[in-house]
């Protein structure tokens, strides 16, 4: 696609999507990958039945609402997540992918597992139900409470030597660890997390 494409909510788009134009997605089902090089705007709840990856934008700002974006396989974000500062756009995928130099902004939350090698800021108050993992270029800020449904070996934040808080920390339901306790496990407030 190089122009303009409208996919209704009934709308059923069998096969791969490679976006060099305007896409804007009012609902409906695309059954196959998506390549977004230009402009994805995201209207309504829409499902990928394959991997997304958006090398351009993606914006939910004319919603007037909460959307969904619910991706099969792998998400990934090298280009710009545009949302509305009050509506929720929730990005459900197994796997979400940030790369370096990627841009998040407005009301964004993610289900599935995370990778991030970019800069993500979680500024509001938001539940995160897969495993964080920050890559060798990532950045994360977490200026909100953030509650985790799953973490690998200590909760992102706490430190699994002395159990202190390296600015903020998440509040996991669950941890795993594969060798044994670590004491931020059991030493204040790591243990809290």
């Amino acid at each position: 696609n190089s122009n303009d494409l409208t996919l209704e909510a009934t709308g059923d788009l069998q096969g791969d999507l490679l976006n060099d134009g305007t896409v804007t997605a009012n609902g409906g089902e695309i059954d196959g990958n998506v390549t977004n090089n230009a402009s994805f705007n995201l209207n309504a709840d829409t499902n990928v039945g394959g991997n997304f990856v958006n090398a351009g934008t993606i914006d939910s700002t004319a919603a007037g609402g909460d959307v969904d974006l619910t991706v099969t396989q792998t998400f990934t974000n090298t280009g710009t997540i545009t949302a509305h500062a009050t509506d929720l756009l929730t990005i459900t995928a197994n796997l979400i992918e940030n790369a370096a130099g990627a841009v998040i902004t407005g009301n964004v939350t993610f289900i599935g597992a995370i990778l991030n090698n970019g800069t993500l800021t979680f500024s509001d108050d938001t539940t995160l139900t897969g495993n964080f993992s920050n890559g060798a270029t990532g950045d994360a800020t977490f200026a909100a409470v953030i509650n985790a449904d799953g973490t690998i070996d200590v909760p992102s934040g706490v430190d699994g030597t002395t159990g202190s808080i390296l600015g903020t920390a998440i509040r996991a339901v669950s941890s795993v660890t594969f060798f044994r306790l670590k004491p931020g496990h059991l030493l204040s407030p790591g243990h809290l997390h």
